[in-house]
């Protein structure tokens, strides 16, 4: 009910006795039917209290709440009147009708009954019932039916634990794959969770023209160009059809050896990479996240050939007939960068016909080339993501051109080379057979490859490859004669 303002009183200078009577309205008493002035609120005392306007003028429209939230004051013609809020209160300028209740089937539809036994708006969180990790992955939450809000369930310990999107509990951070409960989770080694490999199961999981390659695998563009190869003729695929025959478990060692080379194009290292670390680890240990488990590690020596400084490695007891990784570190110099190269594997029969130590050139990554391919087009390089590179080649080792590729884990970016220079025109494969991802979350994955065999669109997948990014590194999967049976 509205308040009529206090009359205008004649102000006045009136003495009496030398005295002179204060005219404010602080302290004066009041009740409904004696309101007191603009500017002022009745208090629960009975007592008229200023609002600290000093009786100045206000802003037509504005509201506000009168010192003990009884009643809402509302600017008319440039001064404050008040409206009772009973039996409710006012808020935030605005009188809210405070509904009692015992339970929620007190209150109305899209209300229930809060804290203070008030029908207060529901909230508008969905599924209710449902447990989910807040967006910080700090704690487990759940959209309480009754009131429709986010409340808490449980806070997870911020230095020994997250909140895992996937089994919406609190879980410890992980220090390699083997902490990750779920099927096809990674361990990611910069932030230490378990996070989702992206992989697809069927075509109708990747988006537009992509294909599934892989079961699970990667999604991969269709090739819309027959593959070939850069000097022409054609290409010997037949090795990607059938199995490669299973080999002997006899020698179950082998030796290896061979020269540092810059893996773009083949050329060995000089002196500079003398004294870089070379070692090589089983697949499954790297694809762990396990790049602890070494099998056999060097340092690159020095050798004279032809009068020059050549870099060479020397390593020695090999698993044989098992999938292999080698690591070329990057060496103190800062010239080079770490690089993982993947689809290793050395035949007992093989290593037999080799005299027991096989010839391997170890791939090598300059900084120049991983600071420029990490940071191609648009991209911005991330020193907590990887660069991934793939080179797609036919049984003869020829490289092959117009072959799509693809990688299950999220990336920035995936491109093509026109020679060594990327372009972001290219939709396959180039003269050097290379397509690179920037930016890869370090974690472990799928890398796919399609080449079309025929002008009709046929395709043919040159086999996925399991692999693992890795934060400031690079890693690089050779799509090249199988040498194991799937």
């Amino acid at each position: 009910m509205k308040r009529f303002l206090f009359p205008l009183l004649l102000l006045g200078a009136i003495v009496v006795s030398g005295c002179t009577y204060d005219l404010g309205f602080d302290g004066k008493s009041c009740d409904t039917s004696h309101p007191c002035p603009s500017g002022y609120t009745c208090t629960n005392d009975g007592l008229c209290s200023s609002n600290g306007d000093g009786g100045e003028q206000c802003s037509s429209g504005a509201t506000r709440c009168s010192v003990d939230n009884l009643y809402q004051e509302v600017c008319e013609d440039g001064s404050w009147q008040s409206y009772d809020c009973s039996p409710g209160h006012c808020q935030d300028g605005q009188c809210k009708n405070d509904q009692h209740c015992v339970t929620s089937d007190d209150c109305d539809e899209g209300t229930w009954c809060g804290p203070d036994d008030i029908c207060i708006d529901k909230g508008s969180c969905e599924d209710p019932g449902v447990k989910r990790c807040d967006p910080q992955l700090r704690s487990v939450m759940v959209c309480d039916e009754e009131s429709g809000n986010m409340v808490l369930v449980e806070e997870c310990d911020q230095s020994q634990a997250y909140c895992d999107p996937f089994l919406v509990a609190c879980m410890s951070y992980c220090s390699d794959d083997g902490d990750c409960q779920m099927e096809y989770t990674s361990c990611e080694p910069v932030s230490k969770k378990c996070l989702d490999m992206d992989l697809c199961t069927d075509t109708d999981s990747c988006d537009g023209s992509m294909q599934c390659v892989g079961s699970p695998g990667a999604c991969v563009a269709g090739p819309t160009t027959t593959g070939s190869l850069p000097g022409g003729g054609g290409m010997d695929l037949q090795c990607y059809v059938g199995d490669p025959s299973g080999a002997e478990p006899s020698p179950a060692t082998c030796n290896m050896q061979g020269g540092l080379v810059n893996f773009l194009n083949g050329e060995p290292c000089g002196e500079q990479a003398v004294g870089l670390p070379v070692a090589i680890y089983l697949l499954d240990d790297v694809l762990g996240g396990m790049t602890n488990r070494v099998v056999s590690s060097t340092y690159a020596t020095q050798e004279q050939v032809d009068g020059q400084i050549h870099a060479v490695y020397y390593l020695e007891d090999l698993p044989t007939n098992k999938p292999l990784v080698m690591r070329v570190g990057g060496g103190d110099n800062g010239e080079f960068t770490t690089l993982y190269t993947f689809s290793i594997y050395i035949r007992s029969d093989e290593c037999e016909l080799s005299g027991g130590v096989v010839d391997y050139a170890a791939p090598t990554l300059y900084k120049v080339n991983y600071d420029g391919y990490s940071n191609p087009l648009s991209v911005v390089s991330n020193p907590d993501k990887g660069l991934v590179f793939g080179q797609v080649r036919d049984c003869n080792g020829k490289r092959i051109q117009h072959a799509t590729g693809g990688l299950s884990m999220p990336h920035d970016l995936l491109y093509y080379l026109r020679g060594y220079i990327p372009d972001d025109t290219m939709t396959s494969t180039g003269s050097t057979g290379f397509f690179i991802a920037a930016n890869a979350i370090p974690i472990r994955g799928i890398a796919s490859v399609l080449v079309q065999i025929s002008d009709d669109g046929s395709s043919l997948s040159l086999w996925e490859r399991p692999m693992r990014a890795f934060p400031g590194a690079a890693s690089l999967v050779l799509f090249q004669k199988p040498k194991a049976p799937r």
